[in-house]
């Protein structure tokens, strides 16, 4: 799958023997009682769906669906970090289908790695909208945006239908898709990827390829499908924009580093963070690992030489502070 490339996720996991409570919140969905909209003339205009609209992530986020559309709450994967805001939610449609996952709690993917061994495949962005869903870097990066993105023939995933941050720089070709949004401080992930063997509803099966495509984006499941990701609004408490209180003990077990926390809006969760990150990947180049609008870990020092194996350098971005993680078997 083209998304273990990733290489800026968060790593979820924290080290063993840590005494803060840090057991994963439950996800949940509530759904506000469903609205119809004011119905046209249908000789003057289509009729406007009746929509649905949702409250999740601990009801710092909505959405709108069409009505017989529903939300199905699954597992957090590896890569989310547990917390009362962190869901993972399928959304499928009347016959059972899924059309759409929602992902939060996670780290935030603001760049295309190269990989070696992938080939490089024809890139198209086929559809885009701008959203209003904000985020912490908006000087520096592109604007929470709706994308249908497609690749040529040969890749693994063909199509993405989702929220992300454009490239920086167009492109007409790329190893792999990897649409990934920014809530807040955190990543995010809503919309949906498309396999080459799969049958898009409403869309002859006879045809590929740019027509294929261009099929696609006039169905009825398309348009519903789009309007659903740009209804993604942020409710206050927002996601990830203030920092909580850090409650953990001063203290970890079980570990051995060095840190200064102070005004960084950093808890000794997120630190930990780093070290189970750098321990899974086993290690990484300069500003290789990063927490999105807290800062980054890396195992080179300010001259670009390699520190020893299991010392890191971290920067906090608030307060351009560092502080240094030793691991210990």
């Amino acid at each position: 799958m083209p998304i273990a490339a990733f290489s800026l996720l968060i790593a979820a996991a924290l080290l063993t023997g840590c005494t803060s409570d840090d057991a994963a919140a439950e996800s949940s969905v509530s759904a506000a009682p469903a609205t119809s909209q004011s119905q046209p003339d249908p000789t003057t205009a289509p009729a406007i769906p009746e929509l649905k609209r949702h409250l999740v992530a601990d009801g710092t986020l909505s959405f709108e669906s069409p009505v017989e559309w529903t939300l199905q709450d699954q597992p957090l994967e590896s890569h989310q970090t547990p917390g009362p805001t962190t869901v993972n939610i399928e959304v499928r449609d009347a016959t059972g289908t899924t059309v759409a996952s929602l992902s939060t709690g996670m780290g935030a993917v603001l760049h295309y790695e190269y990989v070696p061994d992938a080939p490089m495949l024809p890139y198209k962005i086929r559809d885009q909208e701008k959203t209003s869903l904000e985020h912490s870097l908006a000087e520096t990066h592109s604007p929470n945006t709706f994308m249908l993105e497609t690749l040529g023939k040969g890749a693994e995933i063909q199509g993405s239908v989702a929220l992300g941050m454009p490239l920086a720089e167009p492109k007409d070709s790329l190893q792999y898709l990897a649409p990934s949004a920014v809530n807040g401080a955190e990543g995010l992930y809503f919309g949906h990827f498309i396999e080459p063997t799969d049958a898009l509803t409403d869309v002859d099966k006879a045809l590929t390829g740019d027509a294929k495509f261009t099929a696609y984006m006039k169905t009825t499941q398309y348009q519903d499908l789009k309007a659903m990701l740009v209804s993604l609004r942020q409710l206050a408490p927002k996601a990830g924009l203030a920092a909580p209180a850090n409650t953990e003990p001063v203290q970890c077990l079980g570990a051995s580093y060095s840190y200064d926390l102070k005004d960084s809006g950093m808890s000794c969760t997120e630190a930990k963070g780093f070290v189970q990150k750098i321990h899974d990947e086993g290690g990484g180049g300069a500003g290789g690992f990063e927490l999105v609008g807290h800062g980054g870990c890396y195992t080179m020092d300010e001259d670009g030489a390699y520190v020893e194996q299991d010392d890191l350098i971290c920067t906090v971005e608030t307060t351009g502070k560092k502080f240094g993680i030793t691991m210990r078997n």
